[in-house]
């Protein structure tokens, strides 16, 4: 036995058999001493990065499951048929994160918003949303909590300036091509606006984004979505202009939901309430999503494509509905070893939030509003 592990050892420090002399005896065990802690920090490198790629995929998944499973609600568990009251956190004494999951994920669920977050939570196993410590009125933001799950409802209308300043009968409150939303000017976007789109011509604008009182956050998001031609009233036509300007005889060509000055600090519904979105121009922070209604125009009048031509921009969907999933996740490294850390220490950016993101049609948010002439 002494024997063959002097034999192995002869191997092992690759001396020729010829020569043996004492001094090279044992170079290859040094060798592999000095390259071992390279060889296991990138295996655990490996490890790390597929721990990663996979916790991201799951993410990603539950994301698209949640927004599939959004088109697929019936009309009465659409978002216009939300109740408000469990859309925020501390309303009154009630704490709405146990009003949001009291009954389940069942039939007997609030409605759209659990739904979605039910679908979405079920998706994400065996990741687990954190949320510990959530309390009426203690809820914290320093960014100890990080998962959270949003979902946005959007209504989206192609509005063309030039029709709606010609259209007869013409609006009641006399609002013009001028009065619509600013262009889809988004900061760092490469190319800022969309490419061949100007003032005049036809886009897609976000007429209405629910739940209707989680919409408006100070400097992040200013303006209330549903009042699409900014100015402060709710705009309509009247059905029969012979009649006048009477109560019942108005066609709406905005949807019921503004609440003109109404910030609530929340955008979209937040599971959580532990996601902080800041606008890094003006640093206002808001429970909630990433979008804004600008960033979604932009999304849905395609920034990668130029449709220059008010004849090419006409052919956008003339009317549509979206439903918006975000997924935010503080990623904790799997080994978290403290040699890996030292070793590849870029590594150490896998410890960090992640966030994704998947978008679908939603045909019950889709608005009834017509600009022909009639």
């Amino acid at each position: 036995m002494r024997n063959l592990l002097h034999q192995l050892l002869a191997v092992l420090d690759g001396t020729p058999a010829e020569y043996g002399h004492r001094p090279w005896r044992g170079q290859s065990v040094a060798e592999l001493a000095l390259v071992t802690p390279l060889l296991i920090a990138m295996l655990m490198a490996l490890v790390e990065m597929g721990w990663f790629a996979n916790n991201y995929l799951i993410m990603l998944e539950a994301s698209r499951a949640g927004a599939r499973f959004a088109t697929t609600l019936p009309p009465e568990r659409s978002p216009l048929e939300w109740d408000n009251n469990a859309s925020l956190y501390n309303i009154g004494n009630v704490d709405s994160v146990a009003a949001r999951v009291l009954g389940g994920c069942g039939p007997d669920a609030p409605g759209f918003y659990s739904d979605v977050v039910c679908t979405v939570v079920d998706s994400l196993r065996p990741m687990v949303m954190d949320n510990t410590g959530d309390s009426v009125g203690d809820r914290l933001f320093n960014g100890t909590r990080f998962d959270d799950i949003v979902v946005s409802a959007f209504a989206l209308k192609l509005v063309n300036p030039a029709t709606v300043d010609a259209v007869s009968p013409p609006i009641v409150t006399g609002a013009d091509s001028t009065d619509l939303r600013a262009l889809p000017n988004v900061a760092g976007a490469n190319p800022p606006t969309v490419p061949g789109m100007t003032a005049t011509s036809p886009r897609i604008v976000v007429v209405g984004r629910y739940p209707t009182n989680a919409n408006e956050c100070g400097a992040m998001e200013p303006v209330d979505p549903f009042d699409y031609l900014s100015n402060s009233t709710r705009d309509y036509r009247l059905v029969s202009p012979s009649l006048g300007n009477v109560a019942g005889n108005e066609n709406w060509i905005e949807l019921e939901g503004m609440d003109v000055g109404t910030d609530s600090g929340f955008i979209g519904f937040s599971y959580l309430g532990n996601h902080v979105s800041t606008n890094p121009l003006n640093n206002a922070a808001c429970i909630g999503s990433n979008w804004t209604s600008v960033e979604v125009e932009r999304l849905v009048n395609l920034p990668n494509w130029s449709l220059s031509g008010n004849a090419e921009r006409s052919v956008l969907p003339d009317k549509s509905g979206l439903v918006l999933v975000e997924i935010f996740w503080r990623h904790d490294m799997l080994l978290n070893s403290p040699i890996l850390t030292a070793i590849i220490g870029t590594l150490d950016a896998l410890n960090a939030p992640v966030s994704v993101w998947a978008a679908f049609p939603l045909t019950s948010t889709e608005p009834r509003i017509d600009f022909s002439n009639y």
